[in-house]
């Protein structure tokens, strides 16, 4: 009888255990698949960007030869002084020189790969370089990559709302926290290592010439500091270009300076951008790490807020905040897939360096 009572209760947990077992199953496959899958996509975007570092090539350095083994005598220094394409033009002031990495950038191919193109963000500390662009909005680039192919790591891209000379008090620039630390992932190295950051604490941005839109009514009252109020100003640095936002000096300029007539493109040259970074630290989605920087008051409330909650100690006196030096924020996620945690970085501009023509080179010869 017992036999009989044990068979019976065995066949009534059978289906049970073999439910349990399929559920079990799909979750498995279904798991392994989606990390197959993203494995796969991880391969694909670092080929393609394998590929396009090509076109980011570091310059070689120059060999150190000791004083004591040079035989011949060194040779005058002349009035022409070799430079390398690129690294530095000769007409950037010689004390410049070694201000950034030497990088050739082959600008023009790039965009030709790409028109939203706007210029490389290189982290050397973090050894990150990739390009930038900018999108008519800020959901495009989230899964399409730099050359159009849709995967999940999409691209480094500027806030849609920024001005693309990067003159708006704060530029916020997205990357992905891929986990085999591209893109954006290997910024959360800044704090697994406290020390990093101090070792080499700079972002340098390289970007290409270009032409920016014509002026309006309401961003020429901002440059000339209509609107201060931040309960009536406009968005941030609106209608400031290389001209009248001090790009080149990192401050501002004065009422007396000349702006471009409204209506008129503006040249901005190609040029490189060191950035000092001074913060860094997690955050929620609605933090005042994501506020809009509209004009000086919005600024130094922005930067006091950085600062309090800031994990870097040593980058709280690392920057003169008193000319308002134009800053980036880079962002990106933290945590878990919907923790809703961010980690951002927040530099400041300490010097702009023109590696182009300061005007267009139309390829017209002057007409005698």
């Amino acid at each position: 009888m017992n036999k009989r009572k044990n068979d019976r209760r065995r066949r009534r947990r059978n289906p049970v255990l073999l439910v349990l077992t399929i559920i079990l199953s799909t979750v498995f496959v279904v798991s392994m698949s989606k990390l197959v899958l993203e494995l796969l996509e991880y391969e694909r975007a670092k080929a393609e960007y394998d590929a396009l570092a090509k076109l980011v090539v570091a310059e070689p350095k120059a060999e150190v030869i000791p004083e004591e083994a040079i035989e011949e005598p060194v040779p005058e220094e002349t009035e022409e002084k070799p430079f390398s394409w690129r690294f530095l033009a000769d007409w950037a002031p010689e004390e410049m020189w070694g201000f950034y990495p030497g990088l050739e950038i082959s600008h023009d191919e790039l965009k030709e790969i790409n028109p939203d193109y706007l210029g490389i963000i290189t982290i050397p500390a973090l050894d990150l370089v990739y390009p930038m662009v900018q999108g008519e909005d800020n959901d495009h680039y989230l899964h399409v990559t730099f050359e159009g192919s849709r995967i999940s790591s999409g691209c480094i891209f500027v806030d849609c709302r920024h001005r693309a000379d990067f003159t708006d008090y704060n530029t916020l620039i997205y990357g992905h926290n891929m986990r085999n630390m591209t893109m954006f992932g290997s910024l959360k190295r800044f704090i697994q290592n406290t020390e990093l950051c101090d070792t080499d604490p700079y972002i340098y941005i390289y970007t290409c010439a270009r032409h920016m839109p014509p002026r309006t009514d309401a961003e020429d009252a901002e440059s000339t500091g209509e609107g201060e109020n931040p309960e009536d100003a406009e968005s941030p640095g609106e209608g400031e270009t290389a001209e009248n936002a001090g790009s080149f000096s990192g401050g501002e300029t004065g009422p007396e300076d000349e702006l471009p007539a409204q209506g008129e493109e503006i040249f901005v040259p190609e040029a490189v951008r060191r950035y000092r970074i001074f913060g860094y630290y997690v955050t929620g989605g609605y933090s005042d790490a994501y506020m809009e920087v509209k004009n000086k008051e919005y600024y130094d409330a922005f930067v006091d807020s950085i600062l309090r909650v800031s994990n870097y100690e040593n980058g709280r006196d690392a920057v003169d905040f008193s000319e308002y030096p134009r800053l980036i924020t880079l962002s990106t996620c933290h945590g878990a897939s919907g923790s809703g945690q961010y980690f951002v970085v927040h530099a400041a501009l300490e010097e702009l360096i023109p590696t182009g023509p300061e005007t267009e080179d139309t390829g017209e010869e002057d007409q005698e």
